[in-house]
């Protein structure tokens, strides 16, 4: 991504992600230090049919040096039960790491994003290919988001009455 490590972290350790179309509610149902557990919900509609999925995760975020890494897995937890109009899903081994990249002498990041998640059982073929494309291009999807909000930061002529 051509853009300081900072602005792609920044971004990456809000727990609203605006660059995630598919993410329709997201929450931090307790807060450990630099652990948190957080409770989202997804949703994807594919012609007339629309599923959800809940996930109940355990979400660790940390700078080492130069790398940054988010790292989530699936919990249970007493303050965050299944909810009725979503599946239970389940997140294993996933997580962003975020590294410093130079190219020319300019600063960018280098990305690089797991997802290993199970949807459950009963996921058409339809819904799970299209999860599939989503969640193959979220770097991609971040990468727009973040250079769409930075290319009108430096055409804004501020704020207009």
């Amino acid at each position: 991504i051509p853009l300081p490590i900072d602005s792609v972290w920044n971004a990456l350790v809000q727990h609203r992600h605006p660059f995630d179309i598919l993410l329709k509610d997201v929450q931090v149902v307790e807060d450990l230090d630099d652990l948190h557990i957080m409770y989202s919900m997804v949703s994807a509609q594919t012609c007339l049919l629309k599923q959800a999925r809940d996930f109940c995760f355990v979400r660790l975020a940390r700078v080492e040096h130069n790398k940054r890494v988010i790292a989530m897995e699936s919990v249970s937890h007493v303050l965050c039960p299944a909810k009725a109009d979503a599946r239970r899903g389940l997140i294993s081994a996933s997580g962003w790491c975020v590294e410093p990249h130079y190219s020319d002498g300019i600063q960018q990041t280098q990305l690089t994003f797991l997802c290993r998640m199970s949807l459950g059982l009963d996921v058409p073929e339809q819904t799970l290919n299209f999860l599939c494309r989503r969640q193959t291009f979220s770097i991609a999807h971040l990468q727009e988001h973040l250079l769409a909000d930075t290319y009108a930061i430096l055409n804004s002529n501020g704020p207009k009455s």
